[in-house]
């Protein structure tokens, strides 16, 4: 069993404010704090405006990483549209900032887990459209389980899904998740749309999935078919 992490931001806290001094609590950690605050004022934008998100800071703590970085433990409340698809979630995650020109500023996309996770989600959904089954038994968390279904008996109805391909494409039209120390809550809402035995599908729908992180990314624990 996978232990429940939910405190595994708290080491490295302990360690910065053990060894990071009273100056550096009091200056630039109020700094850096501050400037989340300034950066969520308005909306972060990237991948050609495929991604526009409202991010708010409920909380946070801050560790110093020497040479004008610093690393913020937050918990993010998430709105918007993240590469396409309208997302909404609450996450705890490790944002990296730099300081550019006596000002902080995010050093990379400032939702890493959200992006892990989200890399999983949508590499499902490649796998559904291309009946790839190998792929999608790769996204299998090896503890998987769900109704009495372990990962072997997933794995072999997958291939009797996708033998001779699937005509079905799968469309996710909005994600609502959590993701919260070793676990991520999602549900997607998706639409189907194809020629299935000489009758036309066009299908909505909802589906829930959790996922853990493993050696080679998040993978699905449950809900999966």
């Amino acid at each position: 069993m996978r232990p429940r992490a939910g405190l595994w931001w708290a080491l490295p806290l302990g360690l910065a404010l053990l060894f990071g001094g009273c100056e550096w609590a009091t200056g630039d950690a109020f700094q850096v704090s501050k400037a989340l605050q300034t950066l969520s004022a308005a909306p972060y934008q990237s991948d050609g405006g495929q991604t526009e998100l409202r991010l708010k800071f409920l909380s946070d703590t801050v560790e110093p990483l020497g040479a004008g970085r610093a690393r913020a433990f937050s918990r993010v409340d998430v709105s918007g549209r993240y590469l396409g698809v309208e997302t909404r979630c609450i996450c705890v995650e490790r944002v990296a900032l730099v300081r550019i020109d006596g000002a902080w500023a995010f050093e990379g996309f400032p939702l890493p887990r959200l992006a892990a996770v989200g890399a999983a989600l949508d590499a499902r959904v490649a796998a559904y459209n291309a009946a790839d089954a190998i792929a999608y038994r790769g996204l299998i968390d090896p503890d998987y389980r769900d109704e009495g279904q372990d990962a072997e008996a997933l794995a072999a109805r997958l291939s009797a899904l996708f033998e001779g391909g699937n005509p079905l494409r799968q469309e996710i039209t909005e994600r609502v998740l959590r993701v919260e120390g070793q676990e991520a809550i999602v549900t997607e809402s998706y639409r189907i749309k194809g020629v299935l035995g000489g009758r036309e599908i066009d299908e909505r729908g909802r589906a829930r999935f959790t996922l853990a992180p493993g050696p080679a990314g998040w993978r699905f624990t449950s809900g999966l078919l």
